[in-house]
C-alpha cells in the first residue's frame, strides 16, 4: 500500500530524493490520515479554534483601546495632561479649582479645557461615564464627535447623550433621565463617536455633575496647550516640582500612564502565553496518541527506505494543517462572536474594537504554524526509539 501511496504521485519509481516531492506525498499522506481519525480531529480542531478565537478577541481589545487613548491624547491643541499623582485613572482624580486657577496663571499657556468623568450605574444593566465640561463643543471636536439628533448645546436640567447608551436604555430626545436621586434630565440630544468609551457617555453641565458627585469646585483632570511646545518638558517639570500631590505629563504619554490600560496590556501578553501553552500542549497530546497508533505505519515506512526526516516532514505536515484548520476557524469565529458582545451594549463594550483589524491573521498564521512544527518533536523523539523490527512484530 505505501509503495503504491509513494510512487503514484507524480508518476515517479523513487521514495522521494527532493523535499517537494516528499512534500507532496506528506500532503497526500495527511490529508489522509487527518479524515481518518475524524473524532480526533475534530476535537483538535474545535479545542485550537477556541483558544485562538478568545486570543484573536482579547488582542484586539488591547490594541484598540490602546489606540483609541492615544489618538485623542496625541490630537493637536492637547500638549499637557495633569491629574492627581496616585490616581489610576482620570475617574480617581480630584484637582481642586484653587489649584487650577493657579496653574492657568503660569505664562506660556494658549488654552486649557477641563474635565469631571465618572462612573455611574444608570440601572441594574446598564452603567454610564457622567461627563461635566464648560464647553461641549471644544469636547465634541476632539473626540470626532458627531450629532445623531437634537442639539449639542446642554443647559442646567439638560443632557446629551451618546446614541448607543440611549438605544439600550430604550430613550430618545426628548425623554428625562434620572441621574440623582429624583432629581431628572432632559434628553437635548444624542451623539456618536468613535470612541468606544465616550460612545457610554452622558454630558452634564459641570455645575449639576459636581453637585451629584459631591465635589464642590473640583476637577478630575486638566488639558493644557502652550503656546511653545518647546517648553512642554520644562513646563511638566515645573508643575511637577510646584504641585507634589498632581501628576503632570506629556499627552503622549498619557496611556502609558493609566494603571487599568497598563494591566489589560500586561493580561494580553499574559493570555498570548497562555495561548501558545495551551495550543502546544493540545498538539503534543494529539500526536503522543496519533503516533503511538501508527508505530506500525511508521515501521513499515521505514522498512521500504523512509527516512527519519521524512517521517519527520510527513508528521509536521500533518500538525501544521491541523493547527492552520483550528487556529483560521477561530480567528473568523471571533468576528460574530465581538459582534454579538458589543450588540449587547454592556459596560465591557467600551473596550471593543469596532471593527476587527486583519493585521492580526498573521499572527494567528505564525502561531499555528509554530505550534505545528514544534508539537510534532517530542512524540517523534520517543517515537524514533522503537525498534522496527519488534513493532512489526508486535503488530
Amino acid at each position: 500500500m505505501y509503495e503504491k501511496l509513494i510512487s503514484s504521485i507524480g508518476g515517479k519509481t523513487t521514495y522521494g530524493s527532493g523535499f517537494f516531492y516528499i512534500f507532496k506525498v506528506s500532503l497526500f499522506y495527511s490529508l489522509r490520515n487527518i479524515r481518518r481519525s475524524y473524532v480526533r480531529t475534530s476535537f483538535t480542531i474545535f479545542s485550537i479554534s477556541l483558544i485562538i478565537c478568545l486570543y484573536t478577541i482579547s488582542g484586539r481589545i488591547g490594541a484598540s483601546f490602546a489606540e483609541q487613548l492615544k489618538q485623542v491624547t496625541n490630537q493637536d491643541g492637547i500638549d499637557i495632561i495633569i491629574q492627581s499623582r496616585y490616581a489610576l485613572s482620570p475617574t480617581s482624580s480630584y484637582i481642586s479649582n484653587k489649584t487650577i486657577q493657579k496653574i492657568l496663571k503660569k505664562e506660556g499657556i494658549k488654552s486649557s479645557e477641563d474635565l469631571i468623568i465618572k462612573r455611574k450605574k444608570i440601572n441594574k444593566d446598564f452603567s454610564a461615564f457622567l461627563i461635566g465640561t464648560a464647553n461641549v463643543d471644544q469636547v465634541a471636536e476632539k473626540i470626532n464627535l458627531s450629532l445623531v439628533e437634537g442639539q449639542s448645546y446642554i443647559k442646567k436640567g439638560e443632557i446629551l447623550i451618546a446614541d448607543q447608551l440611549a438605544k439600550g436604555l430604550g430613550l430618545q430626545v426628548g425623554d428625562s433621565l434620572r441621574l440623582y436621586e429624583d432629581k431628572k434630565f432632559k434628553i437635548v440630544g444624542t451623539y456618536e463617536t468613535w470612541i468606544n468609551v465616550f460612545n457610554i457617555g452622558i454630558f452634564v453641565t459641570q455645575e449639576e455633575l459636581q453637585e451629584i458627585l459631591g465635589i464642590d469646585n473640583g476637577k478630575n483632570i486638566l488639558f493644557l496647550s502652550l503656546k511653545n511646545q518647546k517648553n512642554i518638558k520644562t513646563f511638566i517639570n515645573e508643575i511637577n516640582k510646584e504641585f507634589s500631590f498632581l501628576k503632570a505629563m506629556a499627552s503622549k504619554n498619557f496611556s502609558k500612564s493609566l494603571e487599568g490600560m497598563n494591566t489589560i496590556l500586561y493580561l494580553m501578553n499574559a493570555l498570548s502565553i497562555i495561548t501558545l501553552i495551551l495550543t502546544l500542549a493540545i498538539m503534543i497530546n494529539t500526536f503522543i496518541i496519533a503516533i503511538n497508533e501508527r508505530k506500525k505505519e511508521i515501521g513499515i515506512l521505514q522498512a521500504i527506505g523512509w527516512t527519519k526526516k521524512m517521517i519527520h516532514i510527513l508528521f509536521t505536515t500533518e500538525s501544521v494543517i491541523l493547527s492552520l484548520m483550528g487556529s483560521l476557524i477561530g480567528f473568523f469565529i471571533s468576528f460574530p462572536i465581538l459582534y454579538i458582545i458589543k450588540e449587547n451594549q454592556s459596560i465591557m463594550s467600551i473596550y471593543f474594537p469596532n471593527t476587527m483589524n486583519f493585521g492580526i491573521l498573521f499572527e494567528v498564521i505564525a502561531i499555528a504554524i509554530f505550534v505545528g512544527v514544534i508539537s510534532v518533536i517530542l512524540p517523534l523523539y520517543n517515537a524514533s526509539k522503537v525498534n522496527i523490527v519488534r513493532v512489526l512484530k508486535d503488530e
